[in-house]
């Protein structure tokens, strides 16, 4: 995957989000969405996994019946996931890009337009 494949429109993503916002606020709402749209893909995996007869008997003959090999997945926290992002964003670990322009603060204010596009950079600690 290329670096400009990973560049995203704002306005695809957040496109209510228009004007001037500060780094803060452009994270925790990137965060809130990603939250949202990841419960919508929870939900729709979320299913009963029925078992037939010959199944139970040979969980019931090896002690353990049941569906506990697929756990429920915990609620996600939106809130709880824009701090982590501020947090990563403020240690270094993600680099944020609004039209190819570093973000380099939280208090930074970006202007957002129909045309701005983002881009998240994920850092990875190498060790060798």
């Amino acid at each position: 995957m290329n670096a400009a494949s990973m560049i995203r429109p704002l306005n695809a993503i957040l496109p209510d989000l228009k004007g001037d916002v500060t780094v803060a606020e452009l994270l925790s709402r990137l965060a809130w969405d990603e939250v949202q749209q990841a419960s919508l893909r929870q939900q729709k995996r979320r299913s009963i996994f029925p078992m037939t007869v010959e199944e139970l008997d040979l969980q019931l003959k090896s002690g353990r019946a049941g569906v506990s090999d697929h756990p429920i997945p915990k609620r996600m926290d939106a809130v709880r996931a824009g701090q982590a992002v501020a947090s990563a964003f403020s240690g270094g670990l993600i680099l944020l890009f609004v039209d190819e322009q570093r973000c380099i603060s939280l208090d930074e204010n970006i202007t957002i337009s129909a045309e701005t596009n983002v881009m998240i950079v994920r850092r990875t600690m190498l060790t060798g």
